[in-house]
């Protein structure tokens, strides 16, 4: 299927940056900024955070309150930021 074949060939690629705009019926538009690099390296800036993962270590900036965080990182923590409706499509470049 033509998913399958997106899915396939964003996993064999090194890198991908792109700008990802999602928007519900009846809601406003969302842009994501997201930023990928293998092994492990990610970066999306989303309208609440901005989300950093350098191979290694995972650090969050609040927008709003205006603080940020770190920890170490693991593989599920890349799966779980691609959650977001919309991030979702760009997952397969991390597959196995």
């Amino acid at each position: 299927n033509a998913f399958a074949a997106f899915a396939e060939a964003l996993n064999k690629k090194p890198a991908l940056s792109a700008s990802i705009k999602v928007q519900q019926v009846g809601g406003s538009a969302v842009t994501y900024q997201v930023a990928m690099k293998k092994p492990g390296f990610l970066r999306v800036d989303k309208p609440s955070e901005i989300f950093v993962a350098d191979g290694k270590q995972i650090t969050v900036f609040d927008k709003k309150d205006k603080v940020f965080y770190k920890k170490a990182q693991t593989p599920e923590d890349i799966n779980l930021a691609l959650k977001d409706e919309g991030l979702n499509i760009v997952a397969p470049f991390f597959d196995a």
